[in-house]
């Protein structure tokens, strides 16, 4: 597994080597030509913690990689323009085909996320809410999915991040 700063080694701007340097902010991708920055920011990520009227939390069996046949929290990434609200609203409309009422942010992470042999940062934004219906359709990426007590939410988790939230979920 590579992060991403042994796999982009070009200037995006002007095609020179980029060289991984240390700055104010952190490690960077500076241009050995024009000392044009390449940032390696974390991606940004939603997940919703959805309850019912029993006070259980729903969560899916993932049915792709990365993390196949581990338990999650529906979500994924905000697209390109997107704020993390309307994009937590738009993953559970095409994975559950429901609507999601936020109630509040619950915390936001860090994690990793690994993709085709690339390791990429993440920044994900954790919601609290209720949905208006049951699920209607559960797309392909999505192999069960589960309304479980606090107490009794699994152990084999996806990520960094849902282990943290499970544990505090059941507290």
């Amino acid at each position: 597994m590579h992060d991403v700063w042994n796999v982009f080694r070009f200037c995006p701007r002007c095609g020179h080597p980029l060289k991984l340097t240390t700055g104010d902010d952190g490690q960077e991708l500076r241009c050995t030509n024009d000392n044009f920055v390449f940032y390696q920011n974390p991606h940004s990520a939603v997940l919703a913690i959805i309850t019912n009227d029993k006070k259980e939390i729903m969560m899916v069996k993932r049915n792709r990689e990365p993390a196949l046949g581990t338990w999650d929290f529906p979500g994924g990434f905000a697209n390109w323009g997107e704020s993390a609200d309307i994009a937590i609203a738009r993953e559970i409309e095409e994975e559950l085909g429901t609507q999601l009422t936020i109630k509040s942010i619950f915390g936001t992470y860090h994690d990793w996320y690994e993709y085709k042999g690339i390791r990429y940062s993440t920044a994900t934004t954790a919601f609290v809410g209720s949905i208006n219906a049951l699920p209607t359709t559960i797309n392909q990426e999505i192999a069960e999915l589960r309304w479980f007590a606090p107490n009794e939410l699994p152990e084999n988790t996806s990520f960094e991040s849902t282990a943290i939230i499970v544990q505090e979920l059941r507290k």
